[in-house]
């Protein structure tokens, strides 16, 4: 009983100080509109980014975003077989954020990358590359609101 008591309480005082914070802290509140005035590249990857960015975007808000979006999706082969067969895949999204409102006027490139092995079952992989799309795509937009945020 003494012993998890100890560690217990060595345990908390060691968490509390070991000055964890959070990512987010520092950000306020999103509280704008982002309209998509345009939108080119791969239609997954805006549509996907597209209804991302809805759910950061206050309709009663005055201030406003208006964004054009460009965004390119390449798959890769990094690494084949001796037989000459795919075996390693790399997938890149660029995207490129025209940003313009009253406040600011600039443009965010938000690079990601991701290596993904080749699998036997084509569909498999493809179910798998839809996954690495959002995952993609969450990631991105997240990046986005948190540069958007910062000016």
């Amino acid at each position: 009983m003494f012993k998890k008591v100890f560690v217990l309480l060595f345990l908390s005082l060691i968490i509390s100080g070991c000055g964890y914070m959070a990512v987010y802290k520092g950000v306020v509140k999103f509280n704008y509109k982002i309209l998509v005035s345009e939108h080119s590249g791969d239609r997954d990857m805006i549509n996907l980014i597209n209804t991302r960015l809805k759910k950061y975007s206050e309709i009663k808000s005055d201030k406003s975003f208006i964004i054009k979006i460009d965004t390119i999706y390449q798959k890769n082969i990094i690494a084949k077989n001796t037989a000459g067969k795919a075996t390693d895949y790399q997938i890149k999204v660029t995207s490129n954020f025209n940003i313009k409102s009253e406040v600011i006027n600039k443009i965010i490139k938000i690079n990601e990358t991701f290596n993904v092995k080749a699998m036997d079952d084509k569909f498999k992989e493809q179910r798998y590359d839809t996954i690495i799309k959002n995952n993609i795509a969450n990631t991105i937009v997240k990046r986005f609101i948190l540069q958007l945020s910062r000016n």
